[in-house]
């Protein structure tokens, strides 16, 4: 390989056969010089861009770095921010999410700064079926200086899929996850879409609120339930009027619903939180005194 070198350097005729590439890159692949084999590839290829058997070389070396090369780093820089999110982004790919996490987790650590490192670790909540840990994730994202425009498109994007969901389950507690979300979307970056979405929410959150309140037994949380679903309608209302243009013909109707549930939200209240006053017994004549 170093006569290789030498040939390389001094003869410029080694230059125009395309086979001296070939066969000092394998070579260097041999002799386990992944970085020389690589470049020596690349230089051929750069060289001779018709040769097919240079370009198939240089396409097997780069594929079998890429199966490594991350591996091979973690290894000799083991405190790196970078390829550890780097190795975050390649383990999730592959399915290991849990393992993902800890190494966002880990660049994270290292490096305060790294460039949507918080973002990473979110992602990797939301898919071990951790939302309320990835919003908390969020807002320190926020706080630690982020960029605000990616935290809100992040935020909104996962509010509308987890309200797409709640609109399959119909459940409270759902729709009230997506609209935590999409609340703190719109409180980084307000706009039309955030709005919409939120008020839709919202809505969803009062109505489900005032049906689950009269089956439940217990007076007291009966009462707080039903004080959600009061206190979600004004939430609603100011939100699908701000976003009306994203559906103006949707948000009609909305508005429309929820003129009809706002008198319900008021007896609701009324049955269930005025405090009961005890029934006094009036005492016979014959025992007084």
């Amino acid at each position: 390989m170093s006569s290789g070198e030498r040939l390389l350097a001094v003869d410029s005729d080694a230059l125009l056969d395309s086979v001296f590439f070939l066969r000092l890159a394998t070579a260097y692949r041999a002799n386990a010089q992944v970085f020389k084999a690589v470049e020596t590839a690349a230089r051929g290829v750069a060289t001779f861009p018709r040769d097919a058997r240079l370009y198939a070389l240089y396409t097997q070396f780069v594929k079998e770095e890429s199966d490594s090369v991350i591996t091979r780093g973690m290894a000799l820089y083991p405190n790196s921010a970078e390829l550890l999110a780097l190795n975050a982004k390649d383990l999730r790919s592959r399915g290991k999410v849990a393992e993902a996490l800890d190494a966002s987790k880990r660049a994270v650590e290292l490096d305060s700064t790294i460039a949507q490192g918080r973002l990473l670790v979110a992602q990797a909540e939301i898919e071990l079926g951790r939302p309320d840990s990835a919003l908390v994730t969020l807002h320190h994202a926020v706080q630690a200086g982020e960029d605000r425009n990616a935290v809100a498109q992040f935020a909104l994007s996962k509010g509308n899929t987890l309200f797409r969901a709640a609109n399959g389950t119909k459940t409270r507690a759902d729709f009230q996850l997506a609209m935590r979300f999409l609340a703190f979307a719109d409180s980084l970056k307000s706009t039309p879409q955030t709005k919409f979405l939120l008020g839709a929410a919202a809505l969803n959150v009062a109505q489900t609120a005032l049906t689950d309140a009269p089956a439940i037994k217990i007076r007291e949380e009966s009462c707080v339930i039903s004080q959600l679903g009061a206190e979600t309608i004004p939430i609603a209302r100011a939100s699908l009027e701000a976003g009306q243009d994203v559906s103006p013909e949707a948000t009609k109707q909305f508005l429309e619903y929820l003129d009809q549930i706002s008198p319900y939200a008021d007896k609701q209240i009324a049955a269930f939180c005025t405090p009961v006053t005890p029934v006094q017994t009036r005492k016979s004549p014959g025992n007084e005194g």
